[in-house]
């Protein structure tokens, strides 16, 4: 910068030089004299054109070291509270922390509340298996028209070895009901029921003629059976149990009392077919239900039926037996 300085007033005065007038002497030698007086500064010329760029100078001294550390001065006071910044993200789950103590022990039942309304009532649940069936109920009373179950016969008997029932078979009946209230003289007696083609004269009673089931219960819930299996007679139906004590008793209240049904006379394809429904006092006083069915084992058509007690013709029976007829037509 200095140099570039110097440049410029070296230009500056030799332009001056230049429009000064000259003023001429008359020479003459001799020697050369002193040095004049520097003349005084003349104008300030124009500025110069700028000169080039001089080389960069070298670097300064680098300043002193630094200096300690001044105290730290007194704390300023506390600034406003700032706004609350954002939420940060959550952090990773921490790991699970021990388990509790055991359960304690049960504390004691409370009282018991008072008894709610009683709740809707539930639905109905699905029927029930069918139950087995049951012996066959008596038969019904005669119906109110007199034709439609006319009687047919009646016989009223007092010590008889046994009642023949006969001429009752009409082509106008389909089957034939007969109602039986008897009793014999001698306690504790089956009574039985046959069957005879030729109008009464000779009741079929070879061995094996019939087949014939009866069972029912009396009032100390005691089974009674009685088959032409167990009796090897076959002569006759049994229409009463026949074990001891489980028989038709005879003092005074006692008696069979029931009803037979004629199901088929036979004839043609068919066996003559019966059942049974009776109720009776036995020889232990108990009562007893019994009911069953028999049959024939021939297809001769009958006409003819007797019915006796065990022990006949010794043993006598005394009642009332009536024969009533089912119309076809009914």
């Amino acid at each position: 910068m200095r140099r570039l300085l110097a440049l410029l007033l070296v230009l500056f005065a030799g332009a001056a030089l230049a429009q000064s007038p000259v003023v001429h002497f008359p020479r003459r030698s001799g020697g050369q004299g002193p040095e004049g007086a520097l003349g005084p500064q003349g104008p300030t010329g124009p500025q110069g054109l700028q000169g080039e760029q001089g080389p960069q100078g070298e670097p300064g001294d680098p300043g002193g070291p630094v200096g300690p550390e001044g105290p730290a001065g007194p704390q300023g006071p506390e600034g406003p509270e700032g706004p609350m910044g954002p939420e940060g993200p959550q952090g990773p789950q921490g790991e699970i922390g021990p388990s509790g103590g055991p359960p304690g022990p049960e504390g004691p039942v409370g009282p018991t509340g008072p008894e709610g309304p009683e709740g809707p009532a539930g639905p109905e649940g699905p029927a029930g298996p069918e139950g087995p069936t049951g012996p066959p109920g008596e038969t019904g009373p005669m119906g109110a028209s007199g034709d439609s179950l006319p009687l047919i016969k009646t016989y009223s008997v007092t010590n008889v070895p046994s009642i023949t029932i006969s001429d009752f078979v009409d082509s106008a009946y389909i089957e034939y009901i007969i109602k039986v209230h008897l009793r014999s003289n001698s306690d504790d007696r089956i009574f039985f029921l046959r069957s005879d083609s030729d109008g009464g004269a000779s009741p079929d009673d070879a061995s094996g003629a019939y087949a014939f089931i009866t069972r029912g219960f009396d009032n100390t819930s005691t089974a009674l059976t009685y088959s032409s299996t167990t009796s090897a007679i076959g002569v006759a139906m049994g229409l009463t149990d026949n074990d001891i004590g489980n028989k038709v008793g005879n003092v005074t209240g006692e008696g069979l009392h029931g009803t037979i049904v004629v199901e088929h006379v036979g004839g043609g394809s068919f066996d003559p077919i019966f059942r049974w429904d009776m109720t009776y006092v036995t020889s232990n006083s108990n009562l007893a239900r019994v009911y069953g069915g028999g049959r024939r084992k021939a297809t001769a058509a009958i006409n003819a039926l007797q019915i006796y007690a065990e022990g006949a013709p010794t043993i006598l029976v005394s009642g009332e037996v009536r024969v009533y007829g089912v119309r076809n037509e009914n």
